[in-house]
């Protein structure tokens, strides 16, 4: 049953960590890059009814409806890899509790960033009635859009890191369970 719930975790975690890289260092460059060609955003701008002031602002649209699904993603998986580190590890002693430990960072990373953070960002973003970029970059709400979305980067970017460790942890653990006792 251990080898079950440690392969139901894995692929839960995975899922998620995948979404984060794959929208991080996938999907967003290449949205952005695509929008911003003036051909394309002029074609898309023709045929929608939804009005984007410019294409870095489209980009972000989209880019940010991705994230908030990645954060769902994490709000759902967090608290049931926590649930399930503890049955997988129930009668182990208490060196063997770093993994949850670790599991209980990366769920405050998460709910922190999807709770806290993101309603922030819309806010700001939602108080700006042009593109951010068309602000002056001394303005204020300019500074403060930029740095909630810098602290987001670092908030996915740390969930990121965490869970490939928490992932290093468990072949760690599987390494230690199959040598043989001296």
């Amino acid at each position: 049953m251990r080898g079950s719930l440690r392969v139901i975790s894995i692929l839960m975690l995975t899922v998620w960590l995948g979404s984060i890289f794959c929208i991080s260092f996938i999907v967003a460059p290449t949205i952005f890059d695509f929008f911003t060609r003036p051909e394309v955003y002029d074609s898309f701008a023709k045929e929608s009814e939804i009005k984007f002031q410019t294409p870095r602002t489209l980009a972000g649209s989209l880019v940010g409806a991705m994230l908030r699904d990645v954060n769902w993603i994490g709000l759902i998986v967090s608290p049931l890899l926590i649930v399930l580190e503890c049955v997988i590890h129930r009668r182990d002693k208490p060196a063997s509790k770093l993994p949850i430990a670790a599991l209980g960072v990366l769920m405050l990373l998460c709910y922190g960033n999807a709770l806290g953070l993101t309603p922030l960002i819309e806010s700001a973003r939602s108080q700006i009635s042009g593109p951010v970029e068309a602000l002056d970059v001394a303005d204020p709400l300019r500074r403060q859009f930029g740095r909630l979305h810098a602290l987001s980067i670092f908030l996915f970017l740390s969930q990121l890191f965490l869970g490939l460790a928490i992932v290093w942890l468990w072949s760690r653990e599987k390494a230690r369970r199959e040598q043989p006792a001296n």
